[in-house]
């Protein structure tokens, strides 16, 4: 409503964007390195829900993983190592 995500009541609800946009706002808008933003999307919240398979690339991981072009645009989507996008 508005273009804003709101509960039945009005009650802000979120964001509705996606994450490498989540990437491109913390980089333009907070200054984070690209590195940093990219933690930000993946590493740190894995580590917050103690999710030590996700959101890194290792062995033993899901293999959940997403090809961003120089300008951060989704290119490929790989999911538990298989391709999808």
């Amino acid at each position: 409503r508005n273009g804003r995500l709101e509960t039945a009541d009005g009650v802000l609800a979120g964001a509705d964007i996606d994450m490498a946009a989540a990437v491109r706002g913390a980089m333009g808008l907070m200054g984070v390195s690209r590195e940093t933003a990219l933690a930000m999307a993946s590493k740190v919240p894995a580590d917050f829900l103690g999710l030590p398979d996700v959101g890194r690339i290792a062995p033993g991981g899901r293999a959940d993983l997403v090809e961003l072009s120089p300008d951060l645009a989704v290119r490929r989507v790989w999911m538990g190592g298989a391709i999808n996008a």
